[in-house]
């Protein structure tokens, strides 16, 4: 799973956060419509993208309960990691992208004066 989400954030969010750099000194990208649409599919990914969260977050639980005592303070140091991680995506990440695509989308329909 954790495998399988990663790679929908390669593909659907980090290429929009990407561009901050050159958004940022309000230079346009060249392929302004892939990153409209990639932010149109991270809007309908944002519920799967959580749910995703959760199943992982389940599986950690369920690795928890399993492991040794031993082994017990390094699970709980990666729950707290991967914990971190799914909230920066949910609260900064998955808006982010999709308001990167919202921009570009204001910005391709002005027209010059």
């Amino acid at each position: 799973i954790m495998q399988h989400h990663f790679k929908e954030e390669e593909d659907i969010i980090l290429p929009a956060l990407g561009l901050l750099p050159l958004l940022s000194k309000g230079q346009m990208p060249e392929h302004t419509k892939d990153i409209i649409q990639l932010g149109e599919e991270a809007k309908k990914m944002m519920t799967h993208m959580s749910v995703e969260h959760q199943l992982i977050t389940a599986y950690i639980e369920e690795l928890k309960q399993t492991s040794s005592l031993v082994n017990l303070k390094d699970v709980i140091q990666f729950e707290s990691e991967v914990h971190k991680h799914a909230i920066s995506e949910e609260e900064v990440y998955f808006p982010a992208s999709i308001m990167i695509g919202e921009y570009l989308k204001l910005k391709t329909q002005e027209k010059p004066l």
